[in-house]
């Protein structure tokens, strides 16, 4: 049995998870050293490669979730999914 491909979808849940932690925009080796943790799936290398870089991943995720400079809003913490609804 193979490893399951990861879709843009399972990188914005796992970059929203980080920067809902953080409350700002992480970097790569923070989101590598909170993935464990967080139980995030996608790695730093994979995200990049879904998205073409780092910048343009976090982008997409503060556009759809967050204040566009990144703070994270009180709301966005209460919906972020628990290590099984990911």
């Amino acid at each position: 049995m193979g490893r399951r491909k990861h879709t843009r979808q399972d990188a914005i849940l796992d970059l929203k998870r980080v920067i809902t932690y953080l409350g700002r925009s992480p970097t790569k080796r923070e989101y590598e050293n909170l993935s464990k943790p967080l139980y995030v799936s996608c790695c730093a290398r994979t995200v990049i490669n879904l998205f073409g870089s780092w910048n343009d991943a976090l982008y997409v995720v503060e556009e759809m979730y967050f204040k566009t400079n990144g703070q994270v809003s009180n709301q966005d913490k209460d919906e972020i999914p628990g290590e099984g609804e990911v």
